[in-house]
């Protein structure tokens, strides 16, 4: 999981924004996060099978429960999700996967 977690946060680099992955429990991966994750949207994300926010200080934190993945875990995004970011996502993927071709 940490090559995994260590994965998705470069990810999230590359495309200017904050992913990580964390435990059942809020707890990363990879390392330390300077934001504590609520436990209430972690449950509602698992129990809804989609994603579920809230903000906290002033920015927003999303997690989305990955029910297929080997460990019990969430990607977590910091900041707002916008279109723009979306786009960026798709295009940062295209690349990864046509290096691997």
């Amino acid at each position: 999981m940490d090559a995994l977690a260590k994965r998705i946060r470069t990810l999230g680099e590359e495309c200017g924004m904050i992913f990580r992955l964390v435990d059942e429990n809020g707890v990363p991966y990879d390392g330390e996060i300077d934001f504590k994750v609520p436990k209430l949207v972690l449950a509602l994300s698992k129990a809804t099978g989609s994603r579920s926010s809230t903000v906290v200080d002033g920015i927003q934190i999303t997690a989305l429960y990955l029910e297929d993945s080997r460990e019990r875990c969430y990607l977590i995004v910091l900041g707002e999700f916008l279109e723009d970011n979306a786009y960026r996502l798709l295009r940062t993927v295209i690349k990864i996967y046509e290096g691997d071709l």
